[in-house]
C-alpha cells in the first residue's frame, strides 16, 4: 500500500478526484485535500505533513496548473525538495499530464511523465506498476532468518541471499554474507530493494520457493525464482549445558537465604488476600 500525494489545480478538480477514487479503490491510500483535510485543520501545515509523508507525490500536470500561481505551485516546489533528499535511483515524483502542455520547471523536465489523457486507462497501469513495488504495512507471515537461492535471476546468476531479522537482505559474496539491500513482506507477498533502489523485486510465496518479477532504473525487467535452502532454527542448551545452569542456580539460592531462615508452613496460606478479592 502506497501512500500517494496528489498535486492539481482547482479547475482540473474532478480529474483529481476520478484518480483518488481509482487509487483508493485498489488498495492505495491517496491523500487528497477536498478528501482529506477535516474542519478547523491547519491545512497549510496539514498538506505539507501529508508530502513529507508521502510514498509517491503525484503532479497533475495541465495548461491550468502549469500558468497558474498560488498554492499549486507551492505544493510542487515542496515535492522538489523532497525530492532532492532521496537517492536519485528512487521515484518519487511523478509527472502526470492531463492536458497538452509541457512542464515549465527544469527539474520536471527531467523526470519521465505519464499521460492520463487521451488513453486514461493505460496511464492508470503504466501508474500501477510503479506503486506495486511499494510493500503494504500489515505483516502476515515472517520468513525473518529463512536462507535463499536464487535458480534463475538477471544474467542467469545463482547466489544465496538471507533475510534478516532485522530487515536486511544479506548476500553471498565470496563466501561472506554482507548487506546488500532491504525487505519487508505482506502476506504471501515479499518485496526486495538493492543498491538504494536500483533494483526492486516483488515475489510471491509457492511453498518453498519464491517467483516474481523485477525491474531496475535502467527500464529492465525480468522474471525471477528462488528456493528456499533453510530457516535459521533457535539453538538448544545440551544437557551438560542445562545441569550446569541449574547448579549455579542452586548454589546462588543457598548464597541468598542464611542457615537459620524460618521455615513457613503451608497452614499460612489458607486464606485468600481480601485486597484481591473481585479482581
Amino acid at each position: 500500500m502506497a501512500k500517494i500525494f496528489i498535486s492539481y489545480a482547482r479547475e482540473d478538480r474532478e480529474i483529481a478526484r476520478r484518480l483518488y477514487d481509482y487509487l483508493r479503490s485498489h488498495d492505495q491510500e491517496p491523500w487528497l485535500d477536498i478528501e482529506n483535510l477535516i474542519p478547523g485543520q491547519k491545512w497549510e501545515i496539514a498538506i505539507q505533513s501529508a508530502i513529507r509523508e508521502s510514498n509517491f507525490f503525484i503532479a497533475l500536470l495541465s495548461p491550468h496548473s502549469i500558468e497558474k500561481r498560488g498554492y499549486v505551485q507551492k505544493e510542487l516546489r515542496e515535492g522538489l525538495d523532497m525530492l532532492d533528499r532521496i537517492p536519485d535511483s528512487q521515484v518519487f515524483l511523478i509527472p502526470v499530464r492531463i492536458g497538452d502542455c509541457e512542464p515549465q520547471h527544469d527539474r520536471l523536465r527531467e523526470l519521465q511523465w505519464v499521460d492520463l489523457l487521451p488513453d486514461w486507462e493505460a496511464g492508470l497501469r503504466r501508474l500501477d506498476k510503479v506503486f506495486s513495488f511499494v510493500p503494504a504495512q500489515v505483516l502476515a507471515r515472517d520468513l525473518s532468518g529463512t536462507k535463499w537461492q536464487f535458480s534463475k535471476t538477471y544474467g542467469s546468476k545463482q547466489w544465496n541471499f538471507i533475510l534478516s531479522t532485522d530487515g536486511t537482505v544479506e548476500q553471498n559474496k565470496r563466501g561472506k554474507y554482507q548487506a546488500t539491500g532491504t525487505w519487508t513482506q505482506s502476506g504471501n507477498v515479499v518485496y526486495m530493494s538493492f543498491n538504494s533502489n536500483y533494483a526492486q523485486y516483488k515475489g510471491v510465496i509457492e511453498g518453498e520457493r519464491l517467483r516474481g518479477e523485477a525491474q531496475n532504473v535502467r527500464g529492465d525487467e525480468w522474471q525471477w525464482e528462488a528456493i528456499l535452502i533453510e530457516k535459521e532454527e533457535t539453538v538448544s542448551p545440551s544437557d551438560r549445558e542445562r545441569e550446569e545452569w541449574a547448579r549455579l542456580s542452586l548454589e546462588s539460592l543457598a548464597r541468598a537465604y542464611s542457615n537459620d531462615e524460618p521455615e513457613y508452613s503451608l497452614d499460612r496460606i489458607t486464606e485468600a488476600n481480601p485486597a484481591y478479592e473481585g479482581r
